[in-house]
């Protein structure tokens, strides 16, 4: 496991840690080794030993922030043993993340189980938002209270044109749904300033800290 720092933009103030898996270079890469799980219907259990190991590392590190956690679809639409590996960590600081896909994939359901979260106490982000209109309909049916932007919309909303004017209309959606903005991907000084000048109050990129071990992390 590593975790890359989530930061309050304004004071550069770590809000909290995405937990992010490493498997063995034999497996492929991350999303590689996610998707064969999938496909081969042990999600579920891949995503409970995940979430048991980031729990672990966090409560043992000691750290107050927020914890963010990535989850595959089935994962989040079945629960499982999932609410029983998250104890250690109070709900409340615990975002649950899921693809904008997944949202675009099975709304309903995905509506319906990210409402049976809510009501457990944890919040969920709408993660790899880009330019379509799905985030749109998953943001407003789920009331998620984080939708973060993908570094391609951040890059090109930097140089201007359409990109430019879906990710402030995002923002300003956002805001009216009482959810927050996270801007991933960030890498350089000016698309740091960027980001805080549309009104964006979180983020996390290269820029501002790497994926490492916890015991690492400031």
């Amino acid at each position: 496991m590593v975790f890359q720092p989530i930061f309050y933009l304004h004071t550069l103030r770590v809000y909290g840690y995405e937990a992010l898996a490493r498997p063995p270079e034999w497996a492929g890469s991350p999303g590689e080794f996610f998707a064969r799980a999938v496909a081969s219907s042990c999600a579920a259990a891949v995503d409970e030993r995940v979430c048991r190991l980031a729990v672990r590392e966090f409560v043992r590190a000691g750290r107050q922030e927020v914890l963010f956690l990535n989850l595959t679809l089935p994962s989040f639409l079945r629960r499982n043993g999932l609410v029983k590996a998250l104890a250690g960590v109070p709900p409340s600081r615990v975002v649950l993340e899921v693809t904008e896909h997944a949202f675009a994939t099975a709304p309903g359901e995905m509506a319906s189980s990210a409402r049976r979260w809510k009501e457990l106490g944890y919040r969920v982000a709408v993660d790899d938002v880009g330019s379509g209109q799905s985030r749109v309909l998953a943001l407003a049916e789920v009331g998620g209270d984080f939708v973060k932007v993908d570094r391609p919309l951040v890059t090109g909303a930097l140089a201007g044109g359409r990109a430019e004017r879906v990710l402030e209309h995002l923002v300003r959606m956002a805001a009216s749904l009482g959810a927050e903005v996270v801007a991933e991907g960030i890498e350089t000084e000016e698309e740091l300033e960027f980001v805080r000048n549309l009104g964006i109050r979180f983020g996390q990129g290269y820029l501002l800290g790497r994926p490492e071990p916890l015991e690492s992390a400031a």
